[in-house]
């Protein structure tokens, strides 16, 4: 889960991206669902509320922080490798993100760790819910894996911002339950996680 330290008008569009992406769903459903909705939902909204406290007060400062604390130093690859901006911002993109792969990883093979990611996996369902459902403990652990992946990484607080947006939209993009046409899923699929994938 992300930190939340967007501006206001971005956290609106990603409410609107959320909200497009469940109604879309419920006229294209790609799955029957088998359950009801509100009690879900419910169980849902609740595990998201105590996810996006914790991201609030928790990881946010310490993205912030790590973020500042490679900056003033020039400490982290982009800061080492003196790229352009557009370099490293597609370079930055890249490696959050394939950081961002191996934290997923671990949390699926490190008992510890699953034991909270499995809260995620654990709906009954797949919609765009199931995106930001979490164990506020697999938050309070990815703050750990934040303030190491920005050291390391050292992005520009921009890059970060803009990662960060691209990487809530197609989470909750490929948690929908929304149906495309095959061949456009198909050729998405070279790219990026789709619903079907």
């Amino acid at each position: 889960m992300s930190a939340n330290i967007f501006p206001s008008d971005t956290v609106s569009a990603l409410i609107l991206v959320v909200g497009g992406l469940f109604l879309l769903a419920r006229v294209f459903p790609l799955r029957k669902m088998t359950r009801p909705l509100r009690p879900r939902l419910l169980v849902n909204g609740i595990l998201s509320l105590l996810t996006f406290m914790t991201s609030f007060f928790w990881v946010r400062p310490t993205c912030l922080m790590s973020l500042s604390w490679s900056a003033e130093n020039s400490f982290g690859i982009l800061n080492w490798l003196g790229l352009s901006s557009w370099g490293e911002l597609v370079g930055g993109l890249i490696l959050l993100d394939l950081s961002f792969f191996y934290w997923h990883m671990l949390s699926h093979k490190l008992g510890f760790i699953w034991r909270f990611h499995n809260v995620h996996h654990f709906d009954p369902e797949l919609d765009v819910s199931t995106g930001f459902r979490f164990h506020f403990g697999e938050i309070i652990l990815s703050a750990a894996f934040r303030l190491i992946q920005m050291m390391i990484i050292g992005p520009k607080l921009s890059t970060f911002l803009i990662f960060e947006l691209l990487f809530q939209i197609e989470t909750y993009f490929h948690h929908s339950n929304l149906k495309l046409p095959l061949r456009l899923e198909q050729t998405l699929n070279f790219l990026i996680v789709t619903p079907r994938m």
